[in-house]
């Protein structure tokens, strides 16, 4: 019977770092929807939960009202950071809930921004809000198109 010469235990190791680089890299960029749940204080007291969800496959972290950030304007990009986009807009005192979706293409990005208030009376009292998107590739601000819509629950 034949016998196969052996392969050189570097050989061995060579091909197994390059499997795991492979398998690694394309591991890391999720590309499909993702979605994030939250809530956050509403000054009046009670909580507020905001619901994020990524149909457009290019976000990779999503943050609501992050601590010392500023936004200039309802969409903006922080100086020197292409990949982050501010999304700022103004919800309500009585809300409970904010659906924020995300879908485009590379050509652009579509935010879609709903807050789902409280049944019954409300003093309507209007709480800015953030949110923070974080990309690996470019965010322009200037590609983004920011909607907006209410809903009143029960």
């Amino acid at each position: 019977m034949p016998t196969w010469p052996r392969p050189a235990p570097r050989l061995v190791i060579l091909v197994l770092l390059v499997l795991i680089a492979t398998v690694l890299g394309g591991c890391s960029r999720v590309t499909g929807p993702r979605s994030w749940i939250t809530t956050g204080e509403l000054a009046a007291g009670g909580t507020v939960t905001f619901a994020v969800r990524d149909e457009s496959g290019r976000i990779d972290d999503a943050e609501i009202d992050p601590a010392g950030v500023i936004a200039l304007d309802a969409v903006s990009n922080p100086a020197g950071e292409p990949g982050v986009l501010l999304v700022a807009w103004v919800g309500g005192a009585c809300d409970e809930r904010t659906d924020i979706g995300m879908s485009g293409d590379a050509q652009g990005l579509i935010v879609t921004i709903m807050p789902t208030a409280a049944g019954g009376d409300c003093d309507a009292i209007g709480i800015g809000h953030m949110v923070r998107l974080t990309s690996s590739q470019p965010l322009p601000a200037a590609t983004v198109t920011v909607r907006t819509d209410t809903a009143t629950a029960g």
